[in-house]
C-alpha cells in the first residue's frame, strides 16, 4: 500500500475544488463574494453565540450543535440554488440567473451580519444600508 503525500492531498482538494467550481458556474467574484460572506456571517453567529450568548437561533441565546447544523445545511442549500440558477442559465443560454442567486445570497447574509452585529452590541457603517439598496436592485434586475 502506497503512502499518501501531501501532493496527493493538494491535488485532491484542487481538484474537487475545481469541479465544484465549474459546477457553480466559474469562480467569478460574485461566487467569491457569496461564498466569503457565507463563512463569515457563519463565523460571527457562532461568535454572537459562544461569546455575547444572545444568538436569535436559540432560546438561551447560547451556542447549540442543532442550530450550527441547521446553519450549514441552509449555507448548502444555498450553494444548490447556485448550482440551480447556473444550469438554467446554460439551459437557456443566458447569464443572468445564477448571478441574481449570488446577488440574492449576498443580500441575505450582508443583512444576517448587520442583525448579528446588532445582537452583540455593534453599531455598523451605515453605508451598508445603501450598499444592501442597490444589492437589492441589482437582484431585482433593475
Amino acid at each position: 500500500m502506497e503512502k499518501i503525500t501531501r501532493l496527493d492531498i493538494s491535488v485532491f482538494i484542487g481538484a474537487l475544488g475545481g469541479f465544484i467550481g465549474n459546477i457553480l458556474g466559474g469562480w467569478d467574484i460574485a461566487l467569491r463574494v457569496a461564498l466569503t460572506l457565507m463563512c463569515t456571517d457563519f463565523i460571527v453567529g457562532f461568535i454572537v453565540a459562544f461569546v455575547f450568548k444572545s444568538s436569535s437561533k436559540t432560546k438561551n441565546g447560547k451556542i447549540s450543535s442543532e442550530a450550527l447544523f441547521k446553519g450549514l445545511v441552509k449555507k448548502g442549500l444555498m450553494l444548490v440554488m447556485i448550482l440551480v440558477g447556473h444550469q438554467l442559465d446554460i439551459v437557456t443560454n443566458q447569464e443572468i440567473l445564477r448571478n441574481g442567486v449570488c446577488y440574492y445570497i449576498i443580500v441575505m447574509e450582508v443583512t444576517s451580519l448587520i442583525e448579528s452585529w446588532s445582537i452583540s452590541g455593534l453599531s455598523y457603517p451605515k453605508i451598508f444600508d445603501k450598499v444592501l439598496e442597490v444589492l437589492s436592485m441589482k437582484t431585482e434586475g433593475k
